[in-house]
């Protein structure tokens, strides 16, 4: 047996690739244990639960698709390239507009120290969420919806509909609603979709590429661009739903614009992508 073939049998002849989906609800166990046992209120606190997050994440992913820890290479997912730095550029923008609207008198943190946590924040939450709701879920979710591009395109949604329905909880959506906020109902809506748009592109780049850092460094450069100047400015939100209008807007424009990703991501299965 070539070294090649080993290698290929130690991951797919086991009890992981028959058993992806015990794996991912494992993780999704471990994962609300995570964030019971651990506080995020506070940055340090966050960077605590983001480390015990991406910990699990990449123990699971370890056990059930090795090969997806290994190095990227320049060629995988080229097609979605473009679209990649489209979707960072719409990080940019959103990112860029928070700050204009800033209340007078926030500044931000530019400390090294801090800047720092918050990117080590920003990548650690890309761990946790690209290993679990991409690599497991997808891997997960595939071959039990039919295989072949139209299983790839049916766990897609599905993972990117489970994905944008986690940024939001019932009670959020349930307080919004007792309150007759109108803002808060809006943001309710709007958060899950901008999410699942996020989520469906990021399904095919790792359809794609099957390399768990280049969902990564895209999403951890999503989340500095996007979020990065709000932390950076100490507001650690713990909700999605503020009931703020200017929240609103920034939600709902840069899920508009986040639309022409998404629907090229729908289009890139019918196009060449890697075997389940």
């Amino acid at each position: 047996m070539t070294r090649a073939n080993s290698t290929m049998g130690l991951e797919d002849g086991g009890c992981a690739r028959n058993h992806r989906a015990a794996v991912f609800v494992a993780a999704l166990v471990a994962t609300a244990c995570c964030f019971s046992l651990v506080p995020g209120d506070t940055l340090a606190g966050s960077l605590a639960q983001g480390a015990a997050l991406a910990a699990v994440a990449l123990a699971a992913v370890a056990a059930s698709r090795p090969r997806a820890l290994r190095a990227p290479r320049l060629c995988d997912g080229r097609g979605l390239l473009a679209w990649a730095l489209y979707v960072l550029a719409v990080g940019l923008a959103a990112g860029l507009a928070s700050l204009v609207v800033q209340p007078q008198g926030a500044a931000l943190d530019a400390s090294p120290l801090h800047v720092m946590q918050v990117v080590a924040l920003c990548l650690l939450t890309a761990v946790f969420e690209e290993g679990v709701f991409r690599v497991l879920a997808l891997d997960a979710f595939a071959p039990a919806l039919g295989g072949g591009r139209r299983g790839m395109l049916r766990a897609a949604l599905v993972s990117a509909v489970l994905f944008g329905a986690l940024h939001v909880s019932l009670g959020e959506a349930a307080s919004a609603v007792q309150a007759a906020d109108f803002v808060a109902v809006a943001q309710t809506a709007c958060k899950p979709v901008q999410a699942a748009l996020f989520g469906l592109f990021m399904a095919a780049m790792y359809f794609g590429t099957r390399n768990l850092w280049t969902l990564v460094a895209v999403h951890a450069a999503f989340n500095f661009l996007y979020a990065g100047p709000q932390l950076l400015a100490g507001n650690l939100q713990q909700t999605y739903v503020t009931g703020n209008p200017i929240d609103f807007v920034l939600l709902a424009v840069s899920s508009v614009l986040l639309l022409p990703a998404a629907h090229a991501a729908f289009r890139s299965f019918r196009k060449n992508s890697k075997n389940v």
